[in-house]
This record gives C-alpha cells, structure tokens and sequence, in this order.
C-alpha cells in the first residue's frame, strides 16, 4: 500500500471509530478489553522547576550540620513563593519542631539530596485522618462530608467519556470529580464488590476504608474536562465494567484541591518525632515525591494518599517500620491514577498497601527485608486490602510476594505482568505464607501475565485451591480462593470462582521449570468477562510504556522479567529474570544486603538514575480550583 492509500485508510478507520473508543493497548489480543484500562492516566506530570524563590540555611555545609532553620520559616517561604517556583533548603540537618505544610499550590520543596539535606523533627501536626512530618492538604472534603454531592444519572458504559449529573452547580472545567456507587447487595457470582461483615465478604469489616457512607467502596477519579448543561465530559473514561443505575451511582468533588507540588532531592526522619505517617496527601492531585530518603516509617505509613489522585512517588528510598499490622509504606486510601516507581523499600513491613481506588501503577520497585514482630510470617509486599480495590496494574517489581486479601473486603481485575515474586525474603528468612502470589476469596477476574515465580528448592508445590488439600500451602506457587490466611476457612467463606475467574497465561514457575502456556488457565467459557485464549506467546514489553524507561540503563536488557528473558542474574529464576534498577542501586551503589537485615544506608537517587521524568503523563487542563 502506498504512503497516501495508507494515510487514507488510517483517517477512515479514525473517522468510522466510536466516539470515545480507547487506542489500542499493549495488553490488547492477551487480556479482554472489558478486563483491563490503558493505565496512561496515572501519575503527575512533574515539572521541572528551576527558579529559586528562596533559598534556606547555611550554604555550603555538610550534611551534619545543624541548620538553624525552624518549620515555621519554610512554610512562610511556601507561603510566599510564586507559582512554578522552588524553595529550597541547603544541605545539613534541619531539627525543625512541627510540620511542614503546603498553604499552596505549584510549588516545589527541594534540598541538595537526600544525602545533603536531612530533616529530623522532634514533631510533626495533624493531616487528614492521621498526624505527619510533611501534609499537603487542601481542603476537610472527606467521604462522610462531601463539599460537594451530586447524583450521576446516565453515562455508565466502560470507557465512556461522557457522564449525565443531576446538577453541575459549583462544578467547573478542571475539577477532579470522585465517581462511586452502592456495594454489591449479595453475590451473584460476577465482580463482587463487598466489604461488610454481615456478608462473610470480609472478617475484619470496612474499617472506614469503604467510600462514601461507609457502603461505596468502588470509586473513580475523573478530570473534568468540559460541560455543557448537566452533561460533564471527564477524562480517564470510566475503567470499570460494571457501573449502573441500580447502585446509585453519585459524583462529588471538593472544593479546592493543592496541586502541582513537588517534594524533592532530601531526606525526612520520623524516629524522633513518630507521627503517624511522614508525608500526607490529602485532597491533592497532581504532586509528586521523587528522589527522597524516607526513613522511620510510623504507626500507619511512609506516604499516605488520601482522597489524592495523580500522584507520582518516583526515584526514592524508604526505609523502617515498627513491625506491626499497621507498618505500610506506600498507602493510598480512597485514592487512584497513581504512580508509584522505581522505588526501594528496605524493612518496611508492607511496602505497597493498596486500598479503594482505580487505576494505578505500581512498577519497578524493589522490596528487601520486611521486617515484622512475627518473625516467622511472610507479609506480602504488595496487598490489595480495601473493598473497591480493581484495574489496578503491577508491573516489573522484584518483591517476595503479592497478595489479595479479604480482610476489609473484595477485589476485581488486578493486572499482574512481568513481577519477579520469589515467595521468600532472604534477608529476613520466614517459614509461613511463604507464597509468591495469594489471591484470597471475591478476588476476581485477576489477570496475572508473563510473571516468573518461586524459588528453586523451596516451592515444590504449584497450587493450593480452596477446598482442596493445604498440606504444601506455604510451599505453593499459588494459593487460590482460601477465606483465610494460610489456606484455612475464617469467618470468610472459600470462593472456588477466584481460580476459575483468573486469567493466567506465560508465567514461568520453578515447580514446573516451565512457562505456562496452558488454555486450560484461560478463562474462555465464563458467561461474562470471559478472556479468549491468546493466540500469540509473543509478550510486549511493558503494559504502560511505549518503550524503555528512563531510570533504566542501556547496558541492562529491557524487559528485564519474563518467560522470553534469558540468561537472567537473579538466582533460583531458571534464568528469566534480572535485577532491576532499584536492586541494583541498592546493592552496587548503596551496599545493601540481599541476605541479611542491615540498618539506614545513605542514598541519592541521582548517584543511581540520573535526573528522570515522568514516564507516562496525566489528562491536561489540570483544575483551577487548586490552592493560591
């Protein structure tokens, strides 16, 4: 075909697509349109800011010393700076005594490295619903006092960009709308969206991690990007397949959002102060943490998303944990869109928390060391635990484990490509749920590609089903549709549909030294939401990137996991798998250990990726309701 017939039919077929229609997508011809998104919405777009408003602290220090500098100054200093600019803090050891707080929006906080500039409060202040070192908060619109409520009355179509409002008063071009709808009231055996105990969906209730009203856990973040009478077109369109006038569908949205803002380039302590979180975001959109040394943890989380779409933790280095349930690293909460990657999370418990939300990435992050009070119990790294917790996507991470729990509610079309999950931490060496992937009941219509599984000479068994025999279950490659922790019945009931809804499909496992291309594992006959076999073992290379990030080395093969990789440098693999490089920054360059617990390493992102960008970039027109 010639260059003109070629643009013409291109321009045809553009002119004859449905209004709305999504691009093609990397995943398209192995996952069901209906099962998966595009995932090109998460994230910030982080700006790149050169202009120094102010400048704080002694120049030309060293990282020990002690600046003079009090929170009070800085917040004035963010306070003050006009928009698009930096405030920024010299190197050496800033003992503040309070919070940081962001009073405005498109600003960016930034130190000499987090190598240079260290900050060790003795305390911090209330943010959200918790306490931190760093908040980032714009407005008290929170799920039992919207500012703003509405009903959504048509427009529920997967992918639709074009939803109907019972009324757009107080609703302007670039406002983020929240998009929720009712709970499943009973199970009819499709995506179940359920967290109550009443319902044996869930053994520990909601827990205030249920949406609006405590009973709308599935919720979506929208951007709108015009209106015309009570018609608002958003952008992302709608990811899930299952909206619908039957659940009450409602739309709200806060007033003021901070957004634009950056927090970079330092280190922040919580061992002296041991806030609740270290940094919050709550009722923010488009912020972003990149290339920062979060060390201490508290009694809930490193970074805590609350209400807070469009966020990007990028480049960064976290650090502790007090070892108990409640130990998170990365937790959004009613949140969605986010990106959080290239990240290395050292003795932290549970390093990815993930709650009620839609439409985030989680990519490339390196975990080690989960240190917990039970020293025989495997936390998972990554662990759906909130009701309304789907499309998400997890991609290229070399962790121990992930898991979909049922301890606050059910889970829906989580999409797994490319992790290397090796069921063991071996730094810190435990014996129980030792299992690289754990989907617990309502978990469903998971997709679960390319993955490569298990350690030789410990995982000897390749499933645990429910209702089947539980004698390898902490040895298994998989556990499926257990009600329980360790593949026992609770107050949960088992769900056989978890395995028969699940899509798997080329992962490579060390109890079969083998991928699995196998249509049996291929949920073909379900009557909805079925996935046709694949018709090609041909994998691309990422889900949500168009081609080799940033951060990632040209000498280092790219896609670095997988059952078409060779020749792999992580051991008990089959050779399918390479460090990435959050790995191997903190072994080369930080001198961490893989084999045993070690403390607090020194870390600048720049000494191991360079200066990197965004990968991929959120909807434009972003809002003007923001912070002034």
């Amino acid at each position: 075909m010639n260059r003109k017939l070629l643009i013409l039919s291109f321009l045809i077929a553009f002119a004859l697509a449905p209004a709305g229609a999504p691009a093609q997508q990397a995943w398209s011809g192995i996952i069901d349109p209906t099962r998966a998104t595009a995932w090109t919405s998460a994230g910030a777009a982080i700006a790149s800011r050169s202009t120094i408003c102010s400048s704080l602290g002694a120049a030309g220090q060293a990282s020990t010393f002690p600046q003079t500098v009090t929170a009070a100054q800085i917040n004035s200093a963010i306070a003050a700076c006009p928009s698009g600019q930096v405030v920024f803090l010299n190197a050496g050891t800033y003992a503040l005594t309070g919070q940081i707080n962001f009073s405005r929006s498109n600003v960016t906080l930034r130190g000499a490295g987090p190598d240079q500039t260290q900050i060790v409060p003795t305390s911090g202040g209330s943010c959200g619903n918790t306490t931190s070192l760093i908040c980032l908060s714009a407005d008290s619109n929170w799920s039992d006092g919207p500012d703003h409520l509405t009903n959504w009355t048509a427009g529920y179509a997967q992918g639709t960009t074009v939803i109907t409002l019972a009324s757009v008063s107080g609703l302007s071009v670039g406002q983020v709308l929240i998009l929720d709808q009712l709970d499943d009231a009973s199970d009819t055996g499709n995506i179940y969206i359920c967290g109550t105990l009443a319902a044996t969906c869930s053994s520990e209730g909601q827990v205030g991690g249920g949406g609006r009203g405590g009973d709308r856990a599935q919720l979506q973040f929208a951007l709108v990007k015009a209106i015309s009478g009570t018609n608002v077109t958003i952008s992302p369109g709608l990811y899930m397949p299952n909206w619908t006038s039957a659940k009450s569908p409602t739309a709200w949205w806060a007033t003021t959002l901070v957004q634009g803002v950056g927090v970079e380039d330092l280190l922040i302590d919580n061992r002296v102060a041991g806030t609740g979180s270290i940094t919050v975001f709550n009722n923010a959109y488009n912020c972003w943490i990149k290339d920062i040394a979060s060390i201490g943890g508290g009694s809930r989380s490193h970074v805590d998303l609350q209400y807070s779409p469009n966020v990007t933790v990028r480049d960064s280095y976290f650090w502790g944990a007090n070892g108990a349930n409640l130990s998170y690293g990365i937790e959004p909460w009613m949140g969605g869109n986010e990106l959080v990657e290239n990240n290395i999370f050292q003795h932290v418990t549970t390093p990815m928390l993930v709650g009620a939300e839609e439409g985030s990435v989680y990519a490339y992050n390196y975990v080690i060391d989960q240190f917990t009070n039970s020293p025989s119990w495997l936390y998972p790294s990554v662990m759906n635990h909130d009701p309304g917790t789907v499309m998400d996507l997890f991609e290229g991470n070399v962790l121990p484990s992930a898991m979909e729990d049922s301890i606050h509610g059910s889970h829906a079309m989580e999409t797994y490509f490319r992790n290397r999950l090796s069921g063991l931490d071996t730094a810190n060496l435990q014996t129980q749920q030792t299992v690289p992937f754990l989907l617990q009941s309502f978990s469903r219509y998971a997709n679960f590609v390319g993955n490569v599984l298990g350690t030789s000479g410990y995982h000897n068994n390749y499933q645990a089903n429910s209702g089947g025999s539980a004698s390898n279950c902490n040895t298994s490659i998989y556990n499926l549709g257990w009600g329980g922790t360790g593949c026992a019945v609770s107050t949960v009931n088992n769900d056989s549909l978890v395995a028969s809804t699940l899509m798997r499909w080329g992962n490579y496992d060390v109890v079969n030294a083998s991928a699995q291309w196998n249509a049996a594992e291929v949920p073909s006959s379900l009557s909805i939401y079925a996935n046709a076999v694949p018709s090609t073992q041909t994998l691309p290379s990422s889900f949500y990137l168009s081609g080799k990030p940033s951060f990632w080395p040209s000498s280092k093969p790219f896609p670095g996991i997988g059952p078409d990789v060779t020749g792999g440098n992580i051991a008990n693999a089959g050779g399918h798998a390479y460090t990435i490089p959050a790995e191997d920054c903190y072994v080369s360059v930080m001198g961490g250990s893989i084999t045993s617990e070690v403390g607090v390493l020194a870390f600048n992102g720049k000494n191991c990726y360079g200066q990197t960008t965004s990968t991929i970039a959120p909807p434009t027109n972003l809002a003007v309701v923001s912070i002034n």
